[in-house]
């Protein structure tokens, strides 16, 4: 079994601090938007490394991840064999309207 290393692309990272500005609008409360960023994270770290190509293709070489948690959040990465790599191109809430649409 290959473990690869996991790599958040600018766009993914800047999509964590938009949805924990989302959360902290919200729930007024930073511990609580905080603590939910970092279970998306955590989540994406214990489980891509591991078994990327069980998620299914969303469209060429992207693949898109649902957090069984949240399941309206969903992940799109990309599979680098040659380096390894495993690289989270977007983190978004399904129910709003997304430029993700374009993978």
């Amino acid at each position: 079994m290959k473990n690869y290393r996991l790599i958040f692309s600018l766009e993914s990272r800047e999509d964590l601090i938009k949805v924990q500005n989302y959360i902290f609008e919200d729930s007024q409360n930073f511990t609580i938007a905080d603590n939910f960023v970092k279970e998306l994270y955590q989540t994406l770290k214990l489980s891509l490394p591991n078994f990327p190509h069980k998620h299914p293709v969303y469209n060429k070489r992207v693949r898109k991840f649902i957090f069984p948690k949240h399941v309206h959040y969903t992940a799109y990465f990309e599979i680098d064999e040659e380096s390894d790599c495993i690289i989270v191109l977007a983190i978004t809430d399904s129910k709003q309207f997304t430029r993700y649409m374009k993978f």
